[in-house]
């Protein structure tokens, strides 16, 4: 895969990757390392990493964050409203 090529080229990257193929780690490292180059607000980089390679524990942080948009925005998923059978609702 062209890591480069994908991140910085496409933008519609999310609708066509195969989300339960193996990605090696320095290919991570790669889309981080392209990635920390993106503007943000004031240019603050606030952001944090954090790699999760345990299915159960990436569930669980799954289950986490979806609890709190939810909350967030008071308790309906936007992929509800979403076409059945869109990328947007896996």
């Amino acid at each position: 895969m062209d890591i480069p090529y994908l991140l910085t080229a496409t933008r519609s990257a999310r609708k066509s990757l195969d989300l339960d193929a193996h990605v090696d780690l320095d290919e991570i490292r790669d889309c981080l390392r392209i990635g920390l180059q993106a503007a943000n607000g004031s240019n603050q980089q606030t952001w944090r990493w954090l790699l999760v390679t345990d299915p159960a524990l990436r569930g669980k942080i799954g289950e986490f964050y979806r609890e709190a948009y939810l909350r967030r925005v008071g308790g309906q998923l936007l992929t509800e409203m979403m076409p059945a059978g869109t990328p947007e609702t896996r």
